[in-house]
């Protein structure tokens, strides 16, 4: 029974337990032991996942001491709205959860934002857990605390931080990922070899073959470097108040922009960020920050994974400025954008929003 440990420490005592492994889910007993004799779970997830993975987490939690039921939520993006939210509201409402429940998300970055937003604001906080079943969620998503839903005006327009308990993280459920799913998550990995750790950028050249193939060993690795990225960053700021955190914004702008215009269903939020990396990359290099063959690079890094590097019908000036307009990041007209300064570092800089374009 192995499985790797990290913890998570923010200020006032709190911390947060990630724990990651090939068959976590399997196991005989809860790593994290009895945590919750007596307590009501709810359990968020979608058709998708629950038929996968649904009575495998029932268990997994019910060792813990959780008596757990499932509320199901439609699959995808689009989903991610306050029509979700109140759906999960009502459940709640009837299930009569208080202030010493769990809510659980089962599934990936979806099913975290909208699980983790209703956690945090129902009856102004419950117990949160976070079981990601996608790479994206597994690397970047359901770390860190950030809960996201959208409005039609753009994306992660309503948000919380708020962090979980704990985060278990089973890699075998990457294996029944679609494969545009897990090429979507590759994404993430990319950015972080790419802003922090170029050791990781020399392993996805190095074992391509086997990370494309799924290969365990490899694909706990890559999950492993990548949350040991974050939780340096989102302990230093995780509120995103000191400016540390924007780095993981890399790509994101960019995403935003391209999720908004395709009305988040063109385009899985791990290819959106892709097109977002290679786009300001082209900035990086037009502000000097990188040169031709480092610009190179990332673009052969990005299309390398089976992802895209451009928006169909591109990017029109007119309909940038205006999502632009709308992005929490936005201040005064300028931005504070991650810029790559080579393969392994970026740095935050405060750009007009016309510089992007």
């Amino acid at each position: 029974m192995e499985y790797k440990k990290e913890i998570l420490k923010f200020s006032g005592m709190r911390q947060c337990i990630v724990l990651t492994g090939s068959g976590l889910l399997a196991f005989s007993e809860n790593p994290a032991g009895r945590w919750g004799d007596g307590t009501r779970c709810a359990i968020v997830t979608n058709p998708v996942v629950s038929g996968h993975y649904l009575e495998r987490a029932r268990e997994f939690l019910h060792q813990a001491g959780l008596e757990c039921f499932e509320v199901i939520v439609p699959d995808g993006e689009q989903y991610k709205n306050p029509g979700t939210l109140e759906l999960l509201y009502r459940a709640f409402v009837d299930r009569r959860l208080n202030r010493s429940d769990v809510i659980a998300a089962l599934g990936g970055g979806v099913i975290g934002d909208l699980a983790g937003y209703a956690a945090a604001t129902f009856k102004r906080g419950l117990r949160f857990v976070q079981i990601p079943t996608t790479l994206v969620a597994q690397t970047d998503a359901a770390i860190g605390g950030k809960n996201g839903v959208n409005l039609d005006a753009g994306k992660n327009l309503l948000g919380t931080v708020y962090q979980p308990e704990f985060i278990f993280i089973d890699i075998q459920t990457l294996l029944t990922l679609p494969e545009r799913e897990f090429l979507s998550g590759m994404a993430e990995v990319i950015k972080y070899a790419l802003i922090a750790d170029s050791d990781l950028f020399g392993l996805l050249e190095e074992k391509r073959a086997a990370i494309l193939e799924r290969g365990q060993e490899e694909l706990l690795e890559v999950v492993t470097r990548c949350i040991a990225v974050k939780k340096k960053v989102v302990e230093a700021d995780e509120r995103e108040v000191l400016g540390v955190r924007e780095v993981l914004n890399f790509g994101h702008t960019f995403g935003h922009i391209a999720e908004t215009l395709t009305g988040y269903t063109a385009l899985l939020h791990g290819e959106a960020v892709a097109i977002g990396m290679k786009e300001e990359a082209a900035v990086a290099r037009r502000l000097g920050a990188i040169n031709d063959d480092q610009y190179e690079t990332v673009r052969k890094m990005i299309v390398s994974y089976g992802l895209p590097d451009k928006l169909p019908g591109g990017f029109h000036p007119e309909a940038v400025q205006d999502i632009l307009s709308q992005d929490k990041k936005i201040r005064t007209n300028r931005i504070r954008l991650p810029v790559l300064t080579g393969i392994g570092t970026a740095e935050i800089r405060e750009l007009k929003c016309a510089q992007l374009l």
